[in-house]
């Protein structure tokens, strides 16, 4: 992703702009800690700390590192997740009130 893009989401505080920089900078947002990179963050951009979100940088750091993890555990569960396993019928008796 282009600095000059990212630098204009971030100073127009677009939705989704955290995750978007630690995927670009992956190497360094994983590697440096937060505040390190926040700082890294700052100069790589030309921008000032305090226009950078720690929570907003800290979470998707966090994110990053949950990823790796998560990848293979998705949909794995105790139900089969076949449409005929369930019950969808509604028995004669029932009456709405």
């Amino acid at each position: 992703m282009d600095k000059g893009i990212i630098k204009t989401w971030l100073l127009e505080k677009k939705p989704g702009v955290y995750s978007v920089i630690v995927e670009t900078y992956k190497e360094q947002a994983l590697g440096l800690k937060p505040s390190f990179f926040l700082d890294w963050l700052s100069k790589e951009l030309g921008v000032k700390a305090s226009q950078i979100s720690p929570t907003g940088v800290y979470a998707a750091i966090k994110r990053a590192r949950k990823k790796p993890m998560d990848q293979g555990a998705k949909g794995k569960g105790k139900q089969s997740g076949k449409p005929g396993d369930f019950n969808t019928e509604i028995p004669e008796s029932f009456n709405f009130k």
